[in-house]
């Protein structure tokens, strides 16, 4: 219906000088604040997706609070604030049920039809979890209603033209369509999203090495793929994010002698950079495996995918767990990664940039001004399972001589032993000379001395 509002907009307009106050909620215009203040106020007031943003000389604020609209115009544009004669007033009361609130969102000013429509799109795949098969559906459905609902209008609009003996034919110069067609198919709506999405980051292919597979009756090399989301542009969306950021800048650290979050504890407060730095980044991996579909039989396992993701301990706990701060790191199938030890080549990039924030830093342009980034990775939350296989220990511990991934314990005295200086301690130089060991062994001693 936004094109619907648009076209209406323009027949209305054409003929006349664009007003100085347009509703970025429908197609309402008003050449004063107050008249425009008092449509917004008693119109929008309970919009579910409420936001004002200001066309005064072309000015980019936005916020989703009345109140913090109306002191921004006073601030800057108090030369718009004249009363016309005749105005309808609306009680103070009215204009300020709304909270005061400093939460900014970026809006384009301009009716965009193709920017609608990519939100829509990225709405049906991202939020509604539609397969590309269905989006193709919605979206050519959508553009038969669209065409057929405009054309309505259209004759509509002609023949209330008449009527008002106005010549109709200005409304054949309108072009009439829901500009649906660059999003028909994937490829073309790919193609949108890399073009004038800025945000948008595109997965990228991670080979992860080769197998051989049978395919009409001929044996085939074939790459085992794995896909990974860029982590320096991840990151600098992250941060671009106005509340992301200005937890990065206020830290949450205590000043007492209580311990309320992991950036309390001396291991984080005393490594590098964090020691010098409350804002450098305290990254925190999570690493699980999933199935992505329900198999019976022999086909458990064959669909089973990886999966990181990461998030910042910068960020409060009682906001960490959102998905909005939640960001997808990489992933491929399990047995991809099991079986050619491959997890150094799809973590690459995230280990480069992590010795890059922690070195020298990276330069990042965020809010207007260009940031050193700094920061480290903290933690990695895993299952036993998981951080097994990413420590380089016997993945399950059913079968395993020495169990623990802390201590040379076996398994026998597990349930006698409960303190940790009855124990010998592994080490990580000992650990790492096993590792290097075991790759020299045959396939027999190898299956032995990997349960160790």
């Amino acid at each position: 219906m936004l094109v619907i509002l648009a076209v209406c907009f323009h027949v209305a307009g054409c003929m006349t000088d664009m007003n100085l106050f347009n509703c970025n909620l429908c197609a309402y215009s008003a050449d004063s604040f107050f008249a425009f203040r008092n449509h917004f106020v008693r119109h929008h007031k309970n919009d579910p997706h409420f936001y004002v943003a200001c066309c005064i000389d072309s000015c980019a604020y936005t916020c989703k609070s009345w109140t913090a609209y109306r002191v921004h115009v006073h601030r800057k544009h108090r030369n718009v604030l004249v009363v016309p004669s005749g105005s309808a007033e609306i009680t103070e009361n009215e204009c300020d049920d709304f909270e005061d609130t400093n939460e900014h969102v970026q809006v384009q000013r301009a009716f965009d039809p193709l920017h609608f429509n990519a939100q829509f799109t990225l709405a049906l795949e991202a939020k509604h979890n539609l397969s590309q098969c269905a989006v193709d559906n919605v979206v050519s459905s959508t553009e038969v209603l669209f065409e057929r609902h405009l054309s309505f209008f259209k004759a509509q609009l002609k023949s209330k033209l008449s009527e008002m003996h106005v010549n109709p034919s200005v409304v054949d110069d309108v072009p009439v369509s829901s500009f649906l067609s660059e999003f028909q198919s994937n490829g073309k709506r790919i193609a949108h999203y890399r073009k004038n999405i800025n945000t948008y980051i595109e997965p990228q292919e991670v080979v992860l090495g080769y197998k051989f597979v049978s395919k009409n009756g001929s044996i085939t090399r074939s790459p085992r793929l794995g896909y990974i989301i860029p982590f320096e542009r991840s990151i600098h969306n992250l941060l671009s994010m106005p509340e992301v950021w200005w937890h990065i800048q206020h830290s949450h650290q205590t000043a007492d002698e209580f311990m309320y979050d992991i950036c309390d504890g001396n291991f984080v407060q005393s490594q590098h950079p964090f020691r010098n730095n409350a804002e450098a980044l305290e990254v925190v991996l999570n690493c699980d495996d999933m199935e992505i579909v329900n198999p019976l039989g022999s086909h458990v396992k064959k669909h089973k995918v990886s999966m990181f993701y990461y998030t910042l301990a910068n960020i409060p706990p009682e906001y960490r767990s959102k998905t909005d701060v939640i960001q997808l790191l990489a992933v491929a199938r399990t047995r991809d990664l099991r079986d050619g030890n491959t997890e150094s080549k799809l973590l690459a990039d995230f280990c480069n940039t992590i010795r890059r924030m922690s070195g020298q830093g990276i330069d990042m342009h965020l809010h207007g001004d260009v940031k050193r980034i700094t920061g480290n990775l903290i933690i990695v939350c895993a299952d036993t399972l998981a951080a097994n296989w990413l420590g380089k220990f016997k993945e399950g511990v059913s079968f395993a001589k020495r169990n623990c991934r802390h201590c040379e314990i076996e398994n026998e005295r597990m349930r006698a032993i409960v303190v940790e200086r009855d124990v010998a301690l592994r080490n990580l130089d000992e650990h790492k000379t096993r590792c290097r060991d075991l790759e020299l062994l045959s396939p027999v001693a190898y299956q032995y001395w990997s349960r160790m």
